[in-house]
């Protein structure tokens, strides 16, 4: 009996370790099984798996927007955008009209800091006396980076009301 009773306590002592060891991870794990929140280490930066930048675009405001859906992809006019959303997001950043074709807006880096990734973006204006191409520009930044599920600072998965100008729609 008591060598009964010792293997019980064993074997419950292997369940919780093995409970202690795999519970850390697995709130980790994203809502799509991505593990990039445990992968990518604290300080260091997301790789930037694809991305699509241009001068011209619909965007009718400056937005800040993370994607984690082919609906939402395509609500925004990045369909031909290259993502497996199931392993990755992805993340643009628009400027919104622009004085000018010379604007441009860039995303630098993707860091993890902590429980939150911190995005570096750019915009870019022609120096004051600069030669000017005038226009109607609306510059944006896509990227394809890992899928994770930290807080991403100013940006949101909320698409704004009438961030694709009504024009563009095929609202008049």
């Amino acid at each position: 009996m008591r060598y009964l009773h010792s293997l019980t306590h064993c074997t419950l002592a292997r369940a919780a370790l093995a409970l202690v060891l795999v519970l850390p991870v697995a709130g980790c794990a994203s809502r799509s099984g991505s593990w990039a929140d445990s992968t990518v280490p604290d300080g260091e930066e997301l790789s930037i798996r694809a991305e699509r930048h241009d001068t011209f675009s619909n965007y009718a405001r400056p937005l800040r927007v993370v994607i984690y859906d082919q609906a939402s992809l395509a609500r925004l006019g990045l369909v031909d955008l290259p993502v497996d959303f199931k392993q990755e997001m992805v993340l643009l950043a628009a400027m919104g009209p622009a004085p000018s074709e010379d604007c441009q807006i860039q995303i630098d880096r993707v860091t993890r800091e902590g429980n939150r990734l911190r995005v570096e973006v750019t915009s870019i204006y022609p120096s004051e006396g600069a030669l000017r191409h005038m226009g109607a520009a609306s510059p944006f930044h896509a990227i394809v980076v890992p899928r994770c599920e930290l807080r991403i600072e100013g940006f949101s998965a909320k698409i704004p009301p009438q961030a694709i100008s009504a024009k563009a729609s095929g609202r008049s």
